[in-house]
């Protein structure tokens, strides 16, 4: 019984690359820093409940100001936005 052969496949072919822009070289050397986006992050319960005991201490202050406040606290700076606290204070 001879040995019969299978008949040769074809090998794929390599597949279409999307074509990049080359990088530059001679960009300028810089030491900025990438903005950080900090306002994704969670306040904990007890940072919202200084943040609602400020509130009431305050009750004319704007929620902008609100925010600005808290954003400068020498002992440690709370990241938020002004639209997290119309969602909070339901």
């Amino acid at each position: 019984m001879p040995i019969e052969k299978r008949k040769p496949c074809n090998k794929p072919l390599p597949y279409n690359r999307k074509p990049r822009e080359p990088k530059v070289k001679d960009a300028p050397a810089t030491s900025a820093q990438p903005i950080i986006h900090a306002s994704c992050e969670n306040l904990t319960l007890n940072d919202l409940f200084t943040v609602f005991a400020y509130i009431d201490l305050h009750p004319t202050l704007l929620q902008a100001s609100v925010v600005d406040h808290f954003k400068t606290l020498p002992s440690g700076a709370l990241i938020f936005t002004q639209s997290t606290l119309p969602h909070k204070l339901k």
